[in-house]
């Protein structure tokens, strides 16, 4: 019996400490809060004391901030906190991909999946916009969804969470159980919607807010350009004309969405 008990309370301990593993994971508070507070009561725990663990298991996590100096051309990518920071957009369209990505919506009278909504409305700017995201390992995920797209296969989270690259198994992870989305993008309007209801729009702003990034970073390059006086300013000006116009009804189309 004190051997059955001594397994029962390793089994206990071993599952409390997965489930901070996982909490540790989520880069909300606001959401690491609420799954505390579950296990907390599911296990019969103190919550300061789930708490004082967690944040333990945060300081001593490959997840926490990294120091990196300003200069420094790449972030990690496993850096998650420092990846939602500085590339939100893309973030944004990686969770839904892997959350939603086989779930059917109807836009426009169309009834398509997320995944493919998502793939066919970047690749149709391929050609004047780089639809590739900054995070290395982004990539790689947008193209397993393709390939998986493309053998007409359906996806889950599961598929991510199980998937035989660590990084897809650590991205995944970190993304999956967060089932609410901020309605602003701003911290000082902050409106937690469920996102099953609003799918549809949220895969829509989600998109242009990923080409609005985009398109800012090439008028960047454009306003460089321009310097050299060696290259034919005539041509850059169409170009940055021409993307001024683009994000400009951009912003205007999220004006309505949101």
């Amino acid at each position: 019996k004190n051997l059955n008990k001594s397994n029962e309370t390793d089994d206990l301990i071993g599952t409390t400490k997965s489930i901070l593993n996982s909490i540790a994971l989520i880069n909300d508070s606001i959401s690491q809060t609420f799954y505390l507070r579950k296990t907390a009561k599911v296990f019969g725990i103190q919550e300061l004391d789930l708490q004082k663990a967690l944040s333990r298991e945060m300081s001593k996590s490959n997840f926490s901030i990294q120091k990196t100096r300003p200069s420094d051309p790449l972030i990690s990518e496993f850096n998650l906190i420092e990846i939602q920071k500085n590339y939100p957009e893309e973030v944004q369209l990686i969770r839904l991909l892997i959350n939603y990505g086989s779930i059917k919506i109807t836009i426009n009278k169309l009834t398509i999946s997320i995944a493919n909504f998502i793939i066919l409305q970047l690749e149709k700017d391929s050609q004047y916009l780089s639809i590739n995201f900054s995070v290395e390992v982004f990539n790689e995920i947008f193209n397993e969804i393709r390939k998986w797209i493309n053998r007409k296969n359906l996806f889950s989270i599961d598929d991510f969470l199980n998937h035989n690259n660590e990084k897809f198994r650590i991205i995944s992870a970190a993304l999956v159980g967060e089932t609410h989305l901020l309605g602003s993008w701003e911290e000082k309007d902050i409106i937690v919607v469920q996102e099953q209801d609003i799918l549809s729009k949220v895969t829509k702003e989600s998109i242009l807010r990923f080409k609005l990034k985009r398109i800012q970073e090439r008028i960047q390059e454009l306003l460089m350009e321009l310097k050299n006086e060696e290259k034919d300013n005539s041509l850059i000006i169409k170009q940055f004309s021409q993307l001024s116009m683009v994000e400009k009804k951009i912003q205007q189309s999220l004006g309505r969405i949101v």
